[in-house]
């Protein structure tokens, strides 16, 4: 039996964030005030998407709390 590599949480959060952004350009004429939203909501939308489906896990908490450490120390 061959393992995934683990492709399914981020497809779900991707075709999400997608479905939110045609819905959203379908109903905002564009401008660059909305396109600016649009951006930070689109993240917004994968990201909690991410999280709900526990995309994550307590490894990459791990790391990014490192790495978060990391560039405030070499700052």
């Amino acid at each position: 039996r061959v393992k995934g590599i683990g492709l399914r949480k981020p497809i779900f959060s991707t075709s999400v964030m997608i479905i939110f952004l045609f819905l959203f350009n379908s109903l905002v004429n564009m401008n660059l005030f909305w396109g600016i939203l649009e951006i930070i909501l689109g993240v917004g939308v994968y990201l909690g998407t991410f999280l709900l489906v526990k995309g994550l896990n307590k490894d990459d908490w791990k790391l990014l709390r490192e790495l978060i450490k990391f560039r405030i120390k070499n700052k």
